[in-house]
């Protein structure tokens, strides 16, 4: 199994050469994306997909037509990954308390989560840094026939590995030599639900 970060790479700037015709098009497109504009931004965020980005504005699509007027090699440098992040609660609903008290399933505190494309999907628990390497973090891979989900509970190896197969069927494969090892039990831990109040 590879090492948590060995196929972490970062593309370099890359050039490509468009044809006469590739560029006639781009530059017509953006001729028609420019009358777009004029609908607002917010309309054309709502029916088009910019992920975390913003529409350019008249002038930067101005700017790019005359880019592609003088043709040329087109360099470009990739974006960061996509990345969604969030902040969760946490489940507080196994809590001892008294029946009367209208205690919540869910509170304080909010915990980050990253969610962002590692050549796959990778899911950092507790941090919006897709750099960190010491919150635990679960990366799921695509398989031909399923999925690959390598479990790492810090910066180290992964500790285990879950397949789920198309078909449904579902095998978890512990690495050995790491630390902290993986443990399996019959029932939830018990410092999982330690006594906690809600701020």
């Amino acid at each position: 199994m590879l090492p948590k970060w060995a196929h972490l790479r970062r593309a370099s700037e890359a050039t490509m050469q468009l044809t006469d015709r590739q560029t006639a098009t781009i530059f017509a497109a953006l001729i028609a994306w420019e009358d777009e504009l004029s609908e607002g931004e917010r309309w054309l965020t709502s029916i088009y997909d910019f992920g975390e980005h913003t529409p350019l504005s008249k002038q930067e699509v101005r700017d790019l037509r005359d880019q592609l007027r003088k043709g040329g090699h087109i360099a470009y440098e990739p974006d960061e990954p996509a990345m969604w992040k969030m902040s969760v609660p946490t489940y507080v609903g196994a809590q001892p308390h008294e029946e009367k008290v209208d205690w919540p399933d869910f509170a304080q505190p909010m915990v980050p989560v990253l969610v962002h494309e590692f050549e796959g999907v990778r899911v950092i628990m507790g941090s919006h840094d897709r750099i960190n390497q010491d919150q635990p973090d679960l990366q799921i891979e695509r398989r031909p026939h399923g999925w690959a989900i390598f479990i790492h509970p810090n910066g180290g190896d992964p500790v285990a590995c879950i397949y789920i197969l198309d078909n449904g069927r579902t095998f978890l494969i512990p690495e050995k030599y790491t630390e902290p090892s993986l443990e399996t039990v019959d029932d939830i831990p018990a410092e999982l639900d330690a006594p906690y109040r809600p701020a």
